[in-house]
């Protein structure tokens, strides 16, 4: 009997062991995703400080006219982003018009006080109705800023790699010196970040759930070579 009950034991301190492994797995599966994200986050929030430092200069004619590598590898990137940032502004500026033109309407809308309580049901349904009005426009305007802010990160997303790449393949940096300032920053948090990433796939590989990259580089392969075959 005794025997039995051992057997029992060990089988479900295994169980348990497997059980607590598979735990561990999913939650540095999950914390590595967490850092994937904060380091997109880092490199969208480097590209709209640099986008708004860098587009005022871009509007000089020597900004199209100069072939320097500073310039030649932040033209491509922020012609893209000006250029999807102009249309957005143009409908931020006339969605503003809109609600002010609706803010001086809804208080001109009772130039007297209503006498009685049937102008007074009537001004508040007015009243309700055109302040809904605003909201619909200033949700609006919200949703251009957004769109806005957007472009201004994946500007970072584009940029933020070759600047990377120049630096660890040439040994160029930014030649202004806020550039560099801004584009330093972020390369030290990026670092970081990847130096976190790492050590949760090292714990991750040493508990047997092998390397994430790889799996999603294989798994995308696999299903590639499935449309091939299709």
């Amino acid at each position: 009997m005794s025997s039995i009950w051992d057997s029992i034991k060990d089988k479900a301190r295994v169980v348990g062991t497997a059980a607590t492994v598979a735990s561990q797995k999913t939650k540095l599966r999950t914390e590595i995703l967490l850092i994937d994200r904060e380091l997109k986050a880092r490199q969208q929030a480097f590209g709209t400080q640099l986008y708004d430092y860098v587009s005022p200069l871009a509007k000089t004619p020597s900004f199209f006219a100069s072939d320097d590598t500073l310039t030649t590898t932040l033209r491509p990137p922020l012609i893209t982003a000006q250029r999807e940032i102009a249309a957005l502004e143009i409908k931020v500026e006339r969605q503003k018009e809109f609600i002010n033109e609706a803010i001086v309407k809804r208080k001109s809308a009772f130039p007297n006080p209503a006498s009685n309580w049937q102008e007074k049901l009537s001004n508040a349904g007015k009243s309700t109705a055109m302040a809904g009005n605003e909201t619909k426009l200033k949700t609006e305007l919200s949703m251009f800023e957004v769109q806005v802010k957007a472009h201004k990160q994946q500007f970072g997303l584009d940029l933020y790699p070759t600047l990377e790449n120049l630096e660890d393949t040439q040994g160029w940096l930014p030649t202004d010196r806020e550039i560099r300032s801004i584009y330093d920053s972020c390369r030290k948090d990026s670092e970081n970040i990847k130096l976190r990433k790492t050590m949760k796939q090292n714990e991750l590989t040493a508990l047997g759930g092998g390397n994430p990259e790889a799996n999603n580089n294989s798994n995308n392969n696999q299903q590639t070579q499935k449309q091939q075959i299709q």
